[in-house]
């Protein structure tokens, strides 16, 4: 799951370029979303749930901020 995580931010990181493909972001955006819960879930240690917690709040406001523009 992790490298798929990876996949799609660097996909993610080459699409932030091009402002008129903002769909395709707000799509890697929400994917990003789901695996940062689907990993949360899965942590097993109260350090890695802060760290996938921060990530998750980062990424969901990403993509609030994404989605009003």
């Amino acid at each position: 799951m992790l490298k798929v995580h990876t996949y799609i931010n660097l996909t993610q990181t080459g699409v932030d370029s091009y402002t008129e493909i903002e769909k395709i972001n707000l799509g890697l955006n929400s994917a990003n979303i789901i695996l940062d819960a689907l990993e949360l879930v899965n942590a097993e240690n109260t350090t890695k749930k802060i760290q996938l917690g921060t990530r998750l709040g980062f990424d969901a406001a990403g993509f609030t901020l994404g989605a009003s523009s």
